[in-house]
C-alpha cells in the first residue's frame, strides 16, 4: 500500500476491507510509526463518537432502580468533556492533500456527531405521534414528517451552563423509577454480512440493490423495547427544583411507558469513485396508557428551564407536533437545504469539504444517506434509486 493512504486506512477502521487488505495494512503499520500514530489518532476520534452517540443509549439486562444522583453527575461530566473536545482547535499537520483529508475527517465526524447528538436532545422534547393504535389500552406515537429547528452556539452554552452550575447535592433524585429492556439480549439480534448475496438469503425486506453500485458490510439489528416506570411524586419534586412550571400528572405514577426501537439496516454502497453509507429504519414508537394527556406531558418537558427560550418558542410553534420530528440545525455545522426525493421532502446537510448527510421519510421509515467527501451531488440521485 502507499504510505499514509488515509482513505484506505479509514476503510480499515470502518471494517470495509477484505481479509487480505486488512492483513496488508496491519503489516504496514507495524513498520511505519507515522501511519501507526495516524491510526491511533483516528481510533481516538472513533471512540469519542461512540461515547457521545452510541453509548448514549443504555443497554440494561433487567429491571433496576435508577441512581439518578450518580447518573446526573456523570452526564454533567460528559457534557463538560465534550465541550472541551469540540472547542479544541484542529491543528494542521501539513498542507498537502493528504493533510487536508485528515483534517476533513476530524471535522466531518465531529460535525455529524454534533448533529446526531443534538437530534437526540431535541427529539426528546417533541413526543411525536401519528395515530392511536388498534389496542384499547395503548396509543402509539410515530413520526410522520420532519421540521427544522435552529440552534445557536449560545443556546448550547445556555443548556451546558445550567447543567454544570446546578447544586447537585441539593437534588433528591434517587428512586425516581426504573427501566428495563425486552429483546436487547436476543440471540443473533445483531447480524453482519460481507456481501449483499449473503444477506438476501437470510434477511427479509432488505433495501433494493441500486444499479451501478456494489453493496457490502450489511448490518441488521432486530427491534427491542425499553420500558420505563416513574414515581411522579419524586419526579415532580425534581422538576420544581429545576424551576419547572408544569407537573407530571399523578395518573402517570407507576404506569409503564414503552419506547419501541425499530429494526435497523445499515450498508455501504460503492461505485467507482465514492463510498456511501445508507441506513433505513422504521420510526420509533412511544407507547403510553390511553388516558394519559400527552399534550400536558409535552408541556411539562418544555417547561424545563435549561431549554433556551428561542428553542422553546420554535418547538411550541410546531402546530402539528403529534406527527412532526424536529431536526436540529446548529449554526456553523454546514449548509442546510430542503430537497425532494421522489416527491417527498428531504433535508440535506453539507460541509464545505463535500461531506454531506441526506435525510428523508416515507411510509413510516426514516432514511439516512451520507458521504464523507465530494459526493453530495450524488446523494439525491442515489436516494431516488433507493426510494423506489
Amino acid at each position: 500500500m502507499v504510505c499514509k493512504d488515509e482513505m484506505l486506512m479509514q476503510s480499515y477502521l470502518d471494517g470495509e476491507l477484505t481479509r487480505d487488505e486488512r492483513k496488508q495494512i496491519a503489516l504496514h503499520i507495524e513498520k511505519c510509526p507515522e501511519c501507526l500514530a495516524w491510526m491511533n489518532e483516528m481510533k481516538d476520534l472513533e471512540d469519542w463518537t461512540r461515547i457521545h452517540i452510541t453509548d448514549s443509549f443504555p443497554q440494561i439486562d433487567e429491571a433496576l432502580d435508577i441512581d439518578v444522583d450518580r447518573a446526573w453527575a456523570h452526564v454533567s461530566e460528559q457534557i463538560e468533556i465534550q465541550e472541551k473536545q469540540m472547542r479544541q482547535p484542529i491543528q494542521m499537520q501539513e498542507k498537502s492533500v493528504r493533510g487536508r483529508w485528515r483534517d476533513m475527517k476530524k471535522n466531518t465526524k465531529r460535525w455529524i456527531s454534533g448533529v446526531a447528538a443534538a437530534a437526540v436532545v431535541i427529539g426528546g422534547f417533541s413526543i411525536p405521534q401519528v395515530q392511536a393504535a388498534a389496542s384499547e389500552l395503548l396509543s402509539a406515537f410515530r413520526v410522520d414528517k420532519v421540521e427544522l429547528v435552529k440552534l445557536t452556539e449560545k443556546d448550547l452554552q445556555q443548556m451546558e451552563a445550567f447543567l454544570q452550575n446546578k447544586e447537585l447535592g441539593n437534588l433528591d433524585l434517587k428512586g425516581m423509577g426504573k427501566i428495563w429492556t425486552e429483546g436487547e439480549k436476543k440471540k443473533d439480534r445483531h447480524r453482519e454480512y460481507d456481501t449483499y448475496e449473503q444477506a438476501v438469503k437470510k434477511e427479509d425486506s432488505l433495501p433494493k440493490k441500486p444499479e451501478g453500485y456494489t453493496v457490502s458490510n450489511i448490518n441488521v439489528t432486530d427491534p427491542m423495547k425499553v420500558n420505563f416506570q416513574l414515581n411522579t411524586e419524586k419526579v415532580n419534586k425534581v422538576l420544581k427544583q429545576l424551576d419547572g412550571k408544569v407537573d407530571l400528572e399523578n395518573k402517570l405514577n407507576g404506569k409503564t411507558f414503552s419506547i419501541e426501537v425499530p429494526k435497523t439496516t445499515m450498508l455501504t454502497l460503492r461505485n467507482t469513485n465514492h463510498d456511501f453509507h445508507y441506513m433505513v429504519a422504521s420510526t420509533p414508537q412511544l407507547k403510553v396508557d390511553k388516558d394519559v394527556d400527552v399534550a400536558k406531558l409535552r408541556d411539562s418537558i418544555l417547561s424545563l428551564p435549561f431549554i433556551p427560550t428561542e428553542l422553546k418558542r420554535q418547538l411550541m410553534a410546531i402546530q402539528d407536533w403529534q406527527s412532526t420530528l424536529p431536526i436540529p440545525v446548529v449554526e456553523g455545522m454546514g449548509k442546510v437545504s430542503e430537497v425532494q426525493v421522489n416527491g417527498v421532502k428531504g433535508t440535506m446537510m453539507e460541509e464545505e469539504d463535500g461531506a454531506a448527510v441526506l435525510l428523508w421519510q416515507r411510509d413510516g421509515k426514516i432514511h439516512t444517506l451520507s458521504v464523507y467527501q465530494n459526493g453530495a451531488d450524488r446523494l439525491i440521485e442515489l436516494a431516488k434509486k433507493l426510494d423506489k
